[in-house]
């Protein structure tokens, strides 16, 4: 398999399929058509199917109301009110039933095609066989006789997809021509599911189940159109990303070992050497590059910083991890494109082309999601145009990518600032100072942080004792209750502190940021019922007072807990 794997990288493998395969080997079509097609399509996707021209396409996603993945597919202008949405055979029905339920007035027939994929192929040889055909974009779809050939990336290189007899014949010829290896449909399977994954494409109840937020797999920022109009759960995902990053996000473990007796299981617990939880296991490859296992899983923000190396629990014993953003992989061509919609996209903004440059920065970010140059023009953008909340997500992205640059947390201070949120404000601009202060002094990010987090505790713990003294006084005390379960809660005793946050919430039930100290106590006591229904109470209490800030985070953290 290995050898497949190698071959598909270095030149590119082809198969027939005959509906004996799994996974992406074996792809379903599911049609949209008629009059009503595009726009309602576009109110039950996550990207934007009405900019597709005929003959274009791109990766999309259909989620619930909460914001959590059904389907992960792509979306295809076959025809002027013909789409077709091509997914793993597995899902195709799944996606069906569901987008039926919202069928309501609209002038739109859903049906499975008969005839699912007929040949795909993989790999940088595939680039030869598209130069014939003219510009095809990724993703594009070119009528080929009585079928249609399209143009995919779904394992980070080019590839094809062909629907039709005649289309999968064309396909195999021009394949023995450019010298590709021919594989049996279970070669190619097995092949392109470790491909595919090392390209960061998850499939649904197979790698991930329906639990998941798509933000939380990474995929959004190639599914997800926030130009857009309105569709099913985009309020979910656009508050997600407004008030800050998701809790567990999909990240690589690369291991060094070369075999290991037992791998984990998709949901298996991600846990450190001294039994810490640093996440949850999604699925795992054996690497086509490096011959070393590679382990998919949502990790806590703590532990998910690339570059980052964990000693994790695997079978019966411990193996160091390196934590790496998806993809792994990309097509060779991949960063002159990148660096081509960056620049088109900083052109645009200085023509004054607001919504084009971002479009073009953003297609930049779903060819290379860590490309930390397009995150920062994007904020820039959003903040100079007054769109602060925006400004603030995308920084905490490229936080992400590029956890020690100073100068992200002093734009996410300035923005706090702008927002009137100053204790958030003056916290960005305290890690930003000290950033700059581990690059100036020698000291490593993480020395500087641990001299912080220190005089952070001292500060607690003095707090603490003069908190107690004033509550010998007077039990009842609001901002003495206040004060000594944050304390509390920075010190990390979050039993105390939920009791006595709780009373502060009786003495004083009008301050909302009590609320949601209490929720926040709870879920790191793994109370989420709990801290969901404080969280509604603070909730009613900041709307009542107009505290929009606690107000939102609440209604965020609820979201994301619902």
């Amino acid at each position: 398999m290995q050898a497949l794997q190698r071959t598909a990288r270095e030149s590119g493998i082809i198969s027939r399929m005959q509906g004996a395969g799994t996974g992406w080997s074996e792809l379903a079509v599911v049609e949209a058509k008629g009059p009503d097609a595009a726009a309602w399509l576009q109110s039950q996707t996550t990207n934007d199917v009405e900019a597709l021209a005929l003959g274009q396409g791109h990766l999309n996603a259909r989620v619930s109301r909460t914001g959590h993945v059904i389907a992960i597919f792509s979306v295809h202008r076959v025809a002027a009110q013909t789409y077709w949405m091509v997914l793993p055979a597995e899902s195709a029905d799944t996606l069906l039933e569901d987008l039926d339920r919202f069928l309501f007035a609209d002038d739109v027939v859903l049906s499975r095609l008969a005839r699912g994929v007929d040949a795909m192929g993989t790999g940088p040889g595939l680039a030869d066989f598209w130069s014939p055909l003219g510009d095809v974009e990724p993703f594009g779809v070119v009528a080929h006789q009585s079928g249609y050939l399209v143009r995919t990336a779904f394992s980070g290189d080019d590839g094809v997809l062909a629907i039709g007899s005649d289309a999968a014949q064309h396909v195999m010829n021009e394949s023995a021509r450019l010298g590709l290896t021919t594989v049996d449909e279970g070669g190619f399977a097995a092949a392109h599911d470790g491909l595919r994954q090392e390209a960061g494409l998850v499939r649904v109840a197979t790698d991930i189940d329906k639990r998941r937020l798509l933000p939380e797999t990474g995929l959004e920022q190639v599914t997800v159109s926030y130009t857009k109009g309105c569709y099913l759960g985009q309020e979910v995902i656009a508050r997600v990303r407004t008030y800050g990053s998701v809790p567990s996000a999909l990240r690589a473990l690369v291991l060094d070992a070369a075999d290991l007796e037992s791998l984990p299981k998709t949901g298996d617990p991600v846990l450190s050497e001294d039994g810490t939880k640093l996440g949850v296991f999604a699925t795992w490859h054996r690497s086509s590059m490096t011959n070393t296992p590679v382990l998919l899983a949502f990790l806590g923000r703590a532990h998910r910083t690339p570059g980052a190396r964990h000693v994790v629990r695997i079978g019966g014993g411990f193996h160091e991890a390196r934590v790496a953003l998806l993809p792994l992989h990309a097509a060779n061509d991949r960063a002159a494109r990148v660096d081509q919609a960056y620049d088109a996209g900083v052109r645009a903004f200085a023509e004054g082309r607001v919504e084009d440059a971002i479009s073009s920065l953003e297609r930049a970010l779903s060819l290379d999601p860590s490309h930390a140059d397009s995150y920062e023009a994007i904020g820039v953008i959003l903040a100079r145009t007054e769109r602060y909340h925006e400004a603030i997500d995308v920084f905490r992205r490229l936080e992400e990518v590029a956890p020690h640059e100073a100068l992200v947390n002093t734009n996410l201070s300035i923005y706090y600032m702008k927002l009137g949120d100053k204790e958030t404000a003056e916290a960005q601009a305290a890690l930003a100072a000290r950033k700059s202060m581990s690059a100036s002094s020698g000291k490593s990010a993480a020395e500087v942080a641990e001299e912080a987090d220190e005089a952070r505790l001292a500060d607690a713990r003095r707090k603490s004792k003069m908190f107690r003294q004033v509550l010998d006084f007077d039990p009842e005390d609001p901002i003495a209750l206040f004060g000594l379960g944050t304390a509390l809660s920075v010190l990390g005793q979050w039993e105390e502190a939920v009791p006595v946050l709780e009373q502060a919430s009786i003495a004083d039930g009008k301050n909302a940021a009590v609320f949601l100290a209490w929720g926040k106590a709870l879920e790191r006591l793994g109370r989420a019922p709990e801290a969901v229904t404080v969280y509604r109470q603070g909730m009613e209490v900041a709307s009542k007072r107009g505290d929009l800030m606690p107000l939102r985070e609440m209604e965020a953290r609820v979201l994301l807990l619902g």
